[in-house]
């Protein structure tokens, strides 16, 4: 993967995952089940996998995020920044945490 992308970056299986799926040229990639829960030890692979799929996104693939409660590619507060409104992504609007 790295000879591939030229990027050394890997936190987590995700990573690997979306990278070997980037290497084997899809046109899609969708995830399952990855929600990178912000106060849990994923604060730490939330990075890594934000940044394949911004990778992924520069490579002209799209990511589709499934769950509601996925902090993938989603800012702290949900909310897009200098403009304080609910982010939207993959048409699914986030929902505040209590």
């Amino acid at each position: 993967m790295i000879a591939h992308t030229g990027v050394d970056y890997f936190s987590n299986t995700v990573d690997y995952a979306i990278a070997l799926a980037i290497y084997e040229g899809v046109n899609e990639i969708h995830l399952y089940g990855i929600n990178m829960e912000l106060e849990s030890e994923y604060a730490f692979e939330k990075p890594g996998v934000d940044f394949w799929c911004g990778f992924a996104l520069g490579r002209g693939i799209k990511i589709i995020v499934h769950g509601m409660w996925s902090s993938i590619m989603r800012t702290r507060d949900g909310k897009l920044y200098g403009y304080g409104v609910a982010q939207k992504e993959n048409g699914r609007p986030h929902k505040e945490r209590e």
